[in-house]
C-alpha cells in the first residue's frame, strides 16, 4: 500500500516535531537524548560524546552532543562501544530551559 504526502504535511510534521521538543516542561526543563559511558558498577562515569561524526569525548554534560530520538543514541552508543570500549548508552537528560 502506498501512501503518499504532501510537501507541507512533511514541513508542518517537522516542525511540530521540533517545537515539541524543545518545548519546556512543567518544571522548565528541556529534554534530549545523549550517549553516556558507565563504569563496570553501573554509575556514570562522567563522560559524553561530543561529536557522533569523530565520535570525540568530553566530560562537559553541556557541550555533549543531544540527540532527538532515543533510536539516534542507541546506534551512537554502539559505535562509542566499538570505538573507545566500555559501556556507552543512551540516556534522556533533562536540561533547564
Amino acid at each position: 500500500m502506498k501512501v503518499e504526502v504532501s510537501k507541507d504535511w512533511c514541513v508542518n510534521m517537522a516542525n511540530a516535531e521540533t517545537e515539541s521538543d524543545s518545548t519546556p516542561d512543567s518544571a522548565g526543563f528541556v529534554y534530549c537524548w545523549l550517549v553516556e559511558e558507565f563504569g563496570p558498577e553501573g554509575n556514570s562515569t562522567g563522560r559524553y560524546m561530543l561529536d557522533q561524526g569523530a565520535l570525540t569525548i568530553t566530560a562537559d554534560v553541556n557541550d555533549a552532543r543531544k540527540l532527538r530520538r532515543q533510536r539516534s543514541a542507541s546506534f551512537r552508543a554502539l559505535d562509542m562501544t566499538g570505538l573507545h570500549g566500555g559501556d556507552w548508552r543512551a540516556v534522556e537528560h533533562g536540561f533547564a530551559a
